[in-house]
């Protein structure tokens, strides 16, 4: 925004310097007189009634300046149109106006300021950087925040436009009870309580510093680091994460009051190289990504029915965010598609505002969850019955508690008939099964 307030003041200074010399050279000053002439003609002036040379001075000063501003800053063409041609009607209004009530004004000068504005201010718009806020209100429209979009204007370039290959941390969003929620609910009610939560979490996300790629009642994506290459946005995502569960909690709350509902959602984040860039059709084109980490994240975020948890993390994204956020293991993924096992986890909270008794629960966790992987249930059994007397209420404990009773009986669980959603012993789960 800086950058265009700079080239408005300059665009406008041109435009003062213009219309002054027209006026001192006699071309402005020969209209004026004629003007003045038809007014007094029709009785409205005393003949011979001067321009008042402070007034006009100080009127296409700030039509100068102001149009500047607009054909600048504004982006959508016919916007711009629109004020040009509106403000050129008011200034010959103004000046009929005023001459019945026997005050001479000609609209001349502040005209030719508006044209001359507009003209320079048309021609910066045709460059890269004068374009570049209708091109981000076109490809990135109320996807990213009113701060984000300020920085964007202020970038040397946007390399993103253009397509490259980029690490980025997703964050996706499932709900899992919409349909119990459209059997409980009338239809205005769900979709006021869909679009709470669509505001609450993909517009949150999107005023942290996150671009919203996708947001419907299925799925909410917003994307850490598509928009630029500094900072670390896997942790800016996770922290992202935490406060939008705070705030997820609080509008469940508000939902219980109201419809005696709440919203059962599961949050994924992971990090991962992908194409970013704008995807057109022929009718519209946004900025978007491709990658694996979608369908990654999408089916990761699914996997929190199962374990009870709300925010589950890749191991790309633990690995880069270890020692600033508190996390606890729970299975191993494996990706069949692609043959590659890799671990997922539970955040729990920033490293610095962990109490110090579950700092140690945590620990005591990842004890145990090494005993059940090395299968020694009895002791993972223990020790995860011992953590849940102090934390009745944590799922995913119950979850594990579960595994490690049915590990004890020698069950297994199944998808299907025929299809075993685990391997390696129990503790690797399939990632097509979530």
């Amino acid at each position: 925004m800086r950058r265009y307030l700079f080239i408005a003041l300059v665009i406008g200074a041109i435009g003062v310097l213009t219309t002054s010399l027209l006026f001192e050279f006699g071309v402005l000053s020969r209209f004026a007189g004629k003007l003045s002439t038809y007014y007094a003609n029709a009785g409205w002036i005393s003949p011979g009634q001067r321009v008042d040379r402070v007034w006009h001075t100080i009127a296409f000063v700030l039509c100068s300046f102001g149009t500047a501003w607009v054909v600048v800053d504004v982006p959508q063409l016919l916007h711009k149109g629109i004020v040009v041609i509106g403000s050129s009607l008011l200034l010959l209004s103004l000046s009929f106006t005023l001459a019945i009530f026997g005050i001479f004004f000609e609209p001349f000068s502040s005209i030719v300021a508006i044209l001359v504005a507009t003209g320079l201010g048309l021609v910066y718009s045709l460059t890269e950087p004068g374009s570049r806020k209708r091109r981000l209100h076109h490809y990135l429209g109320g996807r990213i925040s009113e701060s984000t979009c300020a920085r964007l204007m202020e970038e040397p370039n946007l390399p993103f436009l253009r397509g490259q290959n980029l690490q980025v941390t997703a964050v996706t969003i499932r709900i899992f009870n919409l349909a119990q929620l459209r059997e409980e609910l009338s239809a205005p009610n769900v979709l006021e309580v869909t679009n709470l939560f669509l505001r609450n979490s993909g517009e949150f996300l999107a005023g942290r510093g996150g671009y919203l790629d996708e947001s419907s009642p299925e799925c909410v994506r917003v994307y850490f680091g598509i928009l630029s290459h500094g900072g670390n946005h896997a942790a800016t995502a996770c922290q992202a994460a935490l406060e939008l569960r705070q705030r997820l909690s609080n509008l469940n709350q508000l939902l219980e009051s109201r419809y005696f509902q709440r919203i059962d959602y599961g949050m994924a984040i992971n990090t991962d190289a992908m194409t970013v860039g704008i995807y057109a059709s022929e009718n519209a084109a946004r900025l978007s990504a491709t990658g694996e980490l979608i369908e990654y994240t999408r089916r990761l975020a699914g996997a929190n029915h199962d374990y009870g948890s709300a925010v589950l993390l890749g191991g790309a994204t633990y690995a880069l965010v270890r020692n600033e956020f508190a996390a606890r293991p729970m299975e191993l993924i494996y990706d069949a598609r692609r043959d590659v096992m890799s671990e997922v986890y539970e955040l729990i909270d920033r490293q610095d505002a962990l109490p110090q008794e579950d700092d140690q629960a945590i620990k005591d966790f990842w004890q145990a969850v090494i005993y059940y992987r090395e299968g020694r249930a009895e002791e993972a059994l223990l020790m995860f019955s011992q953590l849940r007397s102090k934390r009745p209420s944590d799922r995913p404990l119950q979850y594990f508690i579960e595994r490690a009773q049915a590990r004890l009986l020698e069950t297994s669980d199944k998808s299907g008939p025929d299809g075993d959603i685990f391997m390696r012993h129990g503790h690797a789960r399939i990632l097509q099964s979530l």
